[in-house]
């Protein structure tokens, strides 16, 4: 409880400073720990557990959806994170498959209509059959996946004639796709505030101004895309360093980042912001990024790949 108030301070005195008129977040995973395509009981157990973090927003009122790909690992990883402790320690170890989490989930928000885990192709990845997918599974095997995908994936592809596979360029175009749509949508959100502020000038009744997205992916995806935004915005050697601290392999499970779509006044075109800090064993950090972009920079980075 004196954590939770803390934050809502917190987060009251960055509205302060920020003077933002609304904001959408977007917190970014890898899945938990996996056994095929569901997670294991100690990653089930333990993405209940991080959850009362996750929950830190919709416990004030902030409205809130889970977010996968189209692996059912992400989006019971997406529930676990968005309701795991709110869930009896013994359905989080019984529960027979997603399906029924999921339908736990609704029931327990009220949703008649919808759902609260949704899922979205562009957090996936694929490798067509062949000699990428053999060099891929190779440098996974070496857990040098990160490394290999950042320095060698698009020029494997091309030379390979592949043009289905998840290479470097290919994930950080799909990725900014999703990242862009939620810059539609935080405009749109930003309008609707507007439109019921005005329409409650005395605001007699508290209007939420953030929404939040608890997304989750892959590893070999969401790390490859934040590898591609550090290199475009402080360049290779930052991006090497970056690598270098996920020790050449990528995201641990439930590891992330935040992110942040911030329009600062009404109608104004939003901000990216992403924060990542990366620690060590023992808690010091060993790589930081914290930077804002507008929408452009995403859409250069869809644009290089279609080009």
């Amino acid at each position: 409880m004196e954590r939770e108030h803390a934050i809502d301070g917190a987060i009251d005195a960055v509205r302060e400073r920020e003077k933002y008129h609304s904001k959408t977040v977007l917190e970014w995973h890898r899945h938990g720990l996996k056994d095929g395509d569901k997670l294991s009981l100690p990653g089930r157990e333990k993405a209940a557990a991080e959850s009362a973090e996750s929950r830190i927003l919709v416990n004030r009122g902030v409205p809130t959806l889970a977010i996968g790909s189209d692996k059912l690992r992400t989006q019971e990883t997406a529930g676990l994170l968005l309701h795991g402790d709110k869930l009896e320690p013994e359905f989080v170890t019984a529960y027979e498959n997603v399906d029924g989490l999921v339908k736990k989930i609704n029931a327990d928000y009220g949703v008649k209509v919808g759902t609260k885990i949704a899922k979205d192709k562009r957090l996936g990845f694929n490798f067509a059959e062949g000699e990428y997918k053999t060099a891929a599974y190779a440098a996974d095997g070496r857990k040098e996946f990160l490394k290999w995908t950042v320095e060698e994936s698009d020029s494997l592809a091309e030379k390979c004639g592949d043009r289905q596979s998840s290479s470097y360029r290919r994930i950080a175009s799909s990725v900014s796709e999703f990242v862009l749509k939620y810059v539609q949508v935080e405009k749109n959100f930003d309008r609707l505030l507007k439109r019921k502020r005005d329409e409650d000038v005395s605001l007699k009744q508290e209007i939420a101004d953030t929404m939040q997205r608890i997304v989750v992916s892959h590893s070999g995806v969401i790390d490859v895309f934040l590898a591609k935004v550090i290199e475009d915005s402080k360049g290779i050697n930052a991006r090497d360093e970056f690598v270098k601290a996920l020790g050449d392999s990528g995201f641990a499970p439930l590891e992330g980042f935040s992110m942040e779509i911030i329009t600062n006044t009404v109608g104004s075109e939003p901000i990216i912001k992403i924060d990542y800090d990366k620690k060590d064993d023992e808690g010091k950090i060993v790589f930081s990024f914290h930077e804002s972009m507008n929408s452009e920079f995403f859409k250069r980075i869809v644009e290089a790949e279609r080009k």
